[in-house]
């Protein structure tokens, strides 16, 4: 096995999805019933999720060994930066996936309890109905469900809501206003989904802006790859100095070093312009 089939065996193990998770598949178990039907539904998502941050070290360090071995370590050195930093851009995008489901998750959550209160229903169930449809969110609802049903009162639900996810605060912060002031809680959930709704459809439009220079960014870090392509393609055998020569291998080294560095930087800013 030479050092390309090493290369991309560890890429395949570093960037395999792990199975799905039982979140993935939970189902929005009240909406679209009754007065619940005008509640948007979350929308489902294959969930992918690299695998463990050991593994993913594991077949980098293999890679690299493995590449430098066989054609020697300037080489072995650019077959972990080149992994590394596909396992990082592919991490990223996976944990932006997550996020947004997350977000939106919580807002068809919200929504739905807004509506059950509205209705006149209870707010512990209002709560266990939420909490079958935010997801990662669920047993923050649940835990402000039972508090409401133990008749503990609204700091009692705000803070159940708030102490697992910084997400649920606003939520928190109207439950205890409600309960403080005696607004209608109905109203007041229903002015908190609207800024969560609004602050995504912001995320929207940056991520719709910010496609353009993503997809320039794109072609330029694989302008070196064509750029040896279109040499082999004119017989100038540009892989045989890279690969075959110890300065080729050198300066192969260096310009993925450089490349891999302009990559990060690029997204760097993205997150920069994104938050």
């Amino acid at each position: 096995m030479n050092w390309f089939a090493l290369l991309a065996l560890g890429l395949a193990v570093t960037l395999a999805p792990a199975p799905p998770t039982a979140d993935a598949r939970r189902a929005a178990a009240l909406a679209g019933v009754g007065r619940l039907a005008a509640v948007a539904r979350p929308r489902r998502s294959r969930r992918l999720a690299l695998p463990t941050r050991g593994l993913v070290g594991c077949a980098g360090v293999a890679v690299a060994v493995g590449v430098a071995a066989g054609a020697g370590v300037a080489l072995g050195i650019a077959a972990a930066t080149v992994g590394a930093t596909i396992a990082s851009l592919v991490g990223g995008g996976l944990a932006r996936r997550r996020r947004t489901v997350r977000a939106e998750s919580l807002i068809a959550a919200v929504r739905m309890l807004t509506a059950e209160l509205a209705a006149g229903g209870r707010p512990a169930a209002a709560l266990a109905g939420a909490a079958a449809m935010s997801g990662e969110h669920s047993a923050a609802f649940t835990a402000a469900a039972d508090a409401a049903g133990a008749g503990d009162g609204g700091d009692a639900v705000a803070t159940a809501l708030s102490a697992r996810h910084s997400d649920l605060r606003p939520v928190a912060h109207a439950w205890r206003v409600a309960a403080a002031c005696g607004a209608p809680l109905a109203e007041i959930l229903g002015r908190v989904a609207a800024d969560l709704a609004a602050g995504q459809a912001q995320r929207r439009t940056v991520a719709v802006a910010l496609a353009g220079p993503a997809s320039s960014a794109a072609l330029l870090a694989t302008l070196p790859v064509l750029g040896i392509l279109l040499g082999v393609a004119m017989g100038a055998s540009p892989a045989r100095t890279l690969f075959g020569t110890g300065w080729g291998q050198l300066l192969c080294c260096v310009g993925v070093l450089l490349d891999a560095v302009g990559v990060l930087w690029t997204r760097r800013l993205m997150r920069s312009a994104e938050t």
